[in-house]
């Protein structure tokens, strides 16, 4: 296992540029977390890479070190970092200790449609909290899927996705530019 010294580090900067990324041209996602780590593999989501604490694997942490193997056994690149490199890798304020790297792969409105009953479409939400939590609860509440258009934040964003606990990845979840093509479909 490759272990991060140094804030410097390119991969830091492709961590924070992930952050960033604006939504149209997003091809992966930052999990800020391990339940998120580990909610992404329970949804077959492609992990590329997993920054664990070297503080805990140090302290031998069973759960960490059995993370870390199992995704190293999975082919997954695991690295370890100081708690100083973790707080420049992960956007939060407070982070929680692990960051990844995860493939995105787009939901189709037809997916969201797929089967008859419930669709939450939030608009004009601008706080990334809110919609993770909007997408929480039509996840806990049985819906079907959500469909957020361009007027909210960005569902795939580090703090939505945190906010969402995990729903995100488990719920279809369809970004889309217009409340008109929603209507439409």
């Amino acid at each position: 296992m490759k272990t991060i010294r140094s804030r410097q580090n390119p991969l830091v900067t492709r961590f924070r540029s992930i952050a960033r990324a604006h939504r149209l041209h997003r091809q992966q996602i930052l999990l800020e977390g391990t339940k998120l780590i580990h909610d992404a593999r329970a949804a077959g989501i492609q992990l590329e890479v997993v920054v664990l604490p070297s503080s805990e694997l140090t302290n031998r942490n069973q759960q960490i070190i059995k993370l870390a193997d199992e995704l190293e056994s999975s082919g997954v690149s695991v690295i370890s970092a100081s708690d100083s490199v973790l707080s420049a890798l992960s956007p939060a304020r407070s982070p929680s200790g692990s960051v990844a790297i995860a493939t995105y792969k787009p939901v189709s409105l037809n997916r969201v449609f797929e089967r008859n009953g419930l669709v939450l479409a939030p608009i004009g939400v601008q706080d990334p909290g809110n919609v993770g939590a909007i997408i929480r609860s039509a996840d806990a509440g049985g819906a079907n899927g959500v469909i957020v258009t361009s007027e909210s934040a960005d569902p795939f964003g580090w703090k939505a996705l945190r906010g969402a606990m995990g729903s995100s990845l488990r719920l279809p979840v369809a970004d889309i530019k217009t409340v008109d093509t929603a209507v439409e479909e």
